[in-house]
């Protein structure tokens, strides 16, 4: 899956209820606040808690995936590049040339 159409609220959904509460209880939490909070974006977890949520899904989706979903921001901005570049503006600057 790309960066780009990654969506946490399809995920969820896709799951079944069994597999739901699985994801939940290996992310510490409830399968009522992934679908109340997360899912609808009324609650923003703090960054521990969306790296257990990422690491709960087994490989499903990234951080930059679930943090690019979560503001509603072009994953392509956040994906990584050279040591020697910098991103500013959607542009790729190189830094020390």
């Amino acid at each position: 899956m790309s960066n780009l159409d990654f969506s946490f609220h399809k995920f969820i959904s896709e799951q079944s209820p069994d597999e739901l509460e699985a994801y939940a209880e290996r992310a510490g939490t409830t399968v009522l606040y992934l679908k109340r909070h997360l899912i609808h974006k009324t609650r923003v977890p703090r960054i521990e808690m969306i790296e257990t949520l990422v690491n709960a899904s087994n490989g499903a989706f990234n951080k930059i995936q679930f943090i690019a979903w979560l503001y509603e921001l072009d994953a392509s901005y956040l994906a990584p590049c050279s040591k020697n570049m910098i991103v500013s503006g959607g542009f790729e600057h190189a830094i020390n040339a």
